[in-house]
């Protein structure tokens, strides 16, 4: 089903101006507010818009059936807190990452300097793209007995391809005390943030995070287990980054990666391919990529269905 009711241009920018009242709250700190009935005195203290400027907001989002007013007091609707209650740090994170991703496709388009391929470099945007990477550690290692076994090893190495600010890197050696990760992220905005939180969470001594391209790892039979985030990789370098990590696993060792861009039918799927065009690697299907993998030595390859695309996960042969 359309996420709009029309063509109508009016119905669009109605849409943009919805979202945009809702993310400006959320980023003064409204999704936990109007979790409850505030009136609109408290949530001025509390998020510190002026009362004119929030009152607007208000008075929007509730037209919109996003929050309800009662007498003097508001609160989101049911359906909004049922989504967002106890998980509001990924909320805001969700919102930051596809927001400031649309937001830059945008200004790009009117400074006619379009590309493809991650160059963000906000702060905020890649923090929250990192938040939001951190799901690959808690909900798609542990679908795969192979991955598990092999980064549950006492002397365990993970190599965290297109680390960013460490996310995967961080909470994959919060998950696991005994595993050892080095990263690879080769931009120098999301390698200074990734300093920073490896430092911050005292975990120097056990993530090594290199400013380098997969393509360009020399290294052999180190790694049990590869994060691969094959969406961010283009054509040009694909065979050789799985080269690379094919001389970098050890033997039995596990690559993981993750297909976003489905060709089903849909808003959803349709806007993960755009996403995917964005990071600036191929529409690689499902079918596609297993292909490859098979072609570069990888056998036992194992598939997994979930909201965001399939993952995929193999051993290598040696």
């Amino acid at each position: 089903m359309s996420l709009i009711k029309s063509t109508n241009i009016s119905e669009l920018t109605n849409m943009l101006w919805m979202s945009s009242a809702f993310i400006t709250l959320a980023e003064r700190d409204g999704l936990e507010i109007l979790c409850e009935e505030v009136n609109l005195t408290h949530l001025q203290e509390k998020t510190n818009i002026p009362t004119p400027l929030l009152s607007a907001l208000l008075d929007l989002l509730v037209e919109g059936k996003f929050v309800i007013k009662r007498g003097d007091y508001f609160r989101f609707s049911d359906e909004i807190i049922e989504n967002i209650r106890n998980q509001i740090p990924k909320t805001l994170s969700l919102l930051r990452t596809n927001y400031g991703q649309a937001f830059n496709m945008v200004n790009t388009a009117r400074e006619d300097c379009l590309a493809m391929g991650w160059q963000h470099k906000q702060d905020y945007l890649l923090q929250a793209q990192g938040d939001n990477s951190e799901r690959i550690v808690t909900h798609v290692f542990d679908q795969f007995e192979v991955v598990k076994s092999a980064i549950k090893k006492a002397d365990a190495t993970l190599l965290d391809v297109g680390a960013g600010v460490c996310a995967i890197s961080i909470k994959a050696c919060e998950e696991y005390p005994n595993l050892k990760v080095v990263g690879l992220e080769p931009a120098d905005k999301p390698f200074e943030l990734g300093k920073q939180n490896i430092l911050f969470k005292k975990l120097k001594k056990r993530i090594d995070l290199r400013k380098i391209f997969l393509e360009d790892l020399r290294e052999t039979e180190k790694y049990d287990v590869v994060w691969f985030p094959q969406a961010f990789i283009p054509d040009e370098v694909f065979s050789k980054c799985l080269l690379s990590i094919k001389h970098a696993l050890k033997k039995n060792g596990v690559l993981l990666t993750h297909v976003m861009s489905t060709e089903k039918s849909g808003v959803g799927p349709s806007i993960a391919r755009l996403k995917n065009v964005l990071f600036g690697g191929s529409l690689r299907s499902s079918q596609e990529l297993l292909e490859a993998l098979k072609n570069a030595g990888f056998y036992d390859l194992q598939t997994h269905e979930e909201s965001g695309g399939t993952a995929i996960a193999g051993v290598i042969n040696k």
